[in-house]
């Protein structure tokens, strides 16, 4: 009875495969090729977390006068 129901909702393709739904057949040149070169990330432009440290403290220090 399940299966009738399953079968029903598949639309009646218990059985059968779609040509579509097959793996094609290909030939075992198409099949050789050369792997990828794996992608690099562009290096990261925000790891230098001292950066806001030293201008912080070189605003601090122009403030009070001494640089300039």
């Amino acid at each position: 009875m399940l299966a009738k129901l399953l079968g029903a909702i598949a639309g009646g393709m218990g059985e059968k495969v779609l040509a579509e739904q097959q793996p094609a057949d290909l030939p075992p040149e198409a099949l050789q090729f050369e792997s990828m070169v794996p992608l690099r990330p562009p290096p990261a432009q925000n790891d230098d977390g001292m950066q806001r440290v030293r201008e912080a403290v070189e605003k601090a220090l122009r403030e009070a006068g001494h640089l300039q």
